[in-house]
């Protein structure tokens, strides 16, 4: 029986041997198939947007292979700007289909469309039915068609938060939470039926400037008058023909003959794209590009439960040690795409970045958001690039509990506690804070504001009262935050690598290395998963839906973050525009 066993185990070990060296194989032959020389200069690049198109890699991802790893925003920005200066490729050929990504990631790949424009490589957009985004990037385009009965819908921009007071109070949950910033209505969400006042007035002021932007693009890309682009969305055509006949679009063609009508061969975006990363790699020095992506804790970057990414502090705090320290690398550019999280988590990575800066430059290139702890870890860079749609500011912070003593009421659950020291249950869940408690609190997140304030007057070269001013919690889009000086220029990731190597100084060639790495198929044999996206499943035997999944996962956090830290710098609400 032994020798049966043995010859088993020997023969399995045979077999996952060449099912390992097969698929290497066959992964080889995809990848080398997969990226044909380009010749000639008829060549039309093809592309289709669909589905969350998403800022940058997050850690502890993992692909079959390289070509499974989608294109990224700033990935398509970089390609588009790369083709409008090629001689081979003549034009592009956009099909978008409901792809979901922020006003700012449109912004940033609408730019590059408008190179493409610029270099005489004239851009095709369809679509079977245009919603706000993807007509805003559609409008780059010089010729825009719909499918024959495409309903259109774009109808303007709307802002929109989610409140939660309403379930609380069903449960028995109360939200006992302080706050420093008139503006930094985060635990608004939890409290509240609708936003405060001031809340509601920025994010009026959010939205006129997003409509502002969203306006006089579409009207410049459609060659209309702003009144016209405004009539439009006062009054939308929500069929095809309707659409073609006020100047929404230019044409309704079903695809193929959008394709037929275009002279040229169609190419593959993603191995164009894969060509220009390759090139990156054959250069000596090199710019880091390191991609801070989702909500900042305390630990390890990753991502749980199926749900948003989470940037670890103390994986960041490595990897920025490391780069200031790498003799190939001439400057560091963060793409910051978060909304805050934890404070002192904030606060060490603002620490390696400030550390880091004394090595080497440090530019930030924020994405869709780079608020509150996003901002804290932003304001210590040499140089920080801003989308006009870009959220950013909110430099306030908040504590609290989730306190469930109405839920246990209603379970029946009862607690008895003794203590000998008058502040041993200030975070006990079962009840609210005394007065004492509460002073106690705002005491402490008024130390943490003050630091934060005095810390960004600095890096900002401003007063503290100055400042002052402009934080308070509240939220600006990257128009405001430039005409406030939080940030340095209006712009994206291109053109923060761009200024990381005018501050280097570096005359020579460089290249460049993303990061977090992504991981492929191989790294499953050297080191499991960090994150289990069924986690959620295995434990109550049924799959959750995402949102709920989400939401269950961002008040776990909030309160483990207000338990350990006492201070949360987070985003006020969650704030959608659509």
């Amino acid at each position: 029986m032994a020798k049966k066993s043995k010859l088993r185990l020997i023969l399995w070990i045979a077999g996952l041997g060449v099912l390992v060296m097969g698929t290497a194989l066959i992964a080889i032959i995809i990848l080398l198939g997969s990226t044909p020389e380009i010749q000639g200069k008829d060549n039309l690049l093809k592309l289709r947007l669909s589905g969350n198109v998403s800022d940058g890699p997050v850690e502890g991802s993992l692909y079959w292979s390289k070509s499974e790893i989608p294109l990224r925003g700033p990935d398509i920005a970089v390609m588009l700007q790369h083709a409008s200066e090629d001689d081979r490729i003549g034009g592009l050929l956009l099909q978008l289909d409901n792809p979901t990504l922020s006003l700012a990631s449109a912004q940033e790949i609408r730019k590059a469309l408008e190179a493409m424009e610029k270099g005489n490589k004239p851009c095709t957009a369809w679509a079977k039915n245009y919603d706000n985004i993807s007509w805003y990037l559609a409008t780059a385009c010089s010729k825009v068609v719909i499918h024959p009965e495409g309903a259109p819908q774009v109808l303007g921009l709307q802002v929109q938060t989610e409140h939660y007071a309403g379930t609380f109070e069903k449960i028995g949950v109360t939200a006992d939470i302080e706050r420093i910033g008139s503006y930094k209505s985060a635990p608004e969400a939890y409290s509240l039926d609708e936003p405060s006042e001031p809340s509601q007035e920025q994010l009026q002021s959010i939205l006129a400037d997003f409509h502002k932007s969203f306006v006089a693009d579409t009207a410049a890309g459609r060659k209309k008058d702003i009144s016209e682009v405004e009539a439009l969305l006062n009054d939308p055509p929500l069929d095809a023909q309707s659409a073609v006949e006020r100047g929404l679009v230019d044409e309704a063609q079903y695809l193929f003959e959008t394709k037929k009508s275009l002279e040229g061969t169609f190419r593959k975006a993603k191995p164009y794209f894969q060509a220009i990363q390759n090139s990156w790699k054959r250069p000596k020095k090199e710019i880091a590009v390191l991609h801070v992506q989702g909500t900042i804790v305390d630990g390890l970057s990753q991502q749980p439960f199926g749900s948003g990414a989470m940037a670890g502090d103390r994986s960041l705090v490595a990897e920025i040690t490391d780069l200031s320290k790498d003799k190939n690398t001439i400057a560091i550019v963060l793409r910051v795409n978060s909304p805050g999280g934890s404070a002192i988590a904030s606060d060490s990575i603002w620490k390696a970045i400030q550390r880091a800066r004394e090595r080497k430059p440090v530019v930030v290139s924020m994405g869709s958001y780079a608020a509150s702890g996003g901002y804290y870890i932003s304001m210590p860079a040499n140089y920080i690039f801003a989308e006009p749609g870009t959220l950013t500011g909110s430099i306030g912070i908040f504590g609290g509990k989730f306190s469930i003593d109405g839920l246990l009421d209603k379970a029946g659950v009862t607690h008895w506690n003794h203590s000998l020291t008058p502040y041993a249950g200030l975070n006990d869940l079962t009840r609210p804070y005394t007065p004492n408690e509460r002073a106690k609190i705002q005491e402490r997140l008024q130390h943490f504001y003050d630091s934060f304030i005095t810390k960004a007057a600095q890096d900002r070269k401003m007063s503290k009262e100055d400042l002052h001013a402009r934080a308070q919690g509240r939220v600006w889009t990257g128009s405001q935050a430039l005409e406030q000086g939080l940030v340095d220029a209006l712009g994206g990731l291109e053109d923060a690598i761009e200024k990381a190597i005018e501050l280097s100084e570096y005359d020579g060639t460089v290249g460049r290395k993303i990061y977090p790495k992504d991981g492929v198929f191989w790294d499953l044999l050297w080191s499991p998963p960090k994150a289990d996206p069924d986690a959620f499943m295995k434990m109550t035997g049924q799959r959750l839906p995402t949102a709920l999944v989400n939401q269950l996962s961002e008040i776990m956090m909030l309160s483990q973050m207000m338990e350990r830290d006492g201070v949360v710098a987070i985003l006020p609400t969650r704030i959608e525009v659509r």
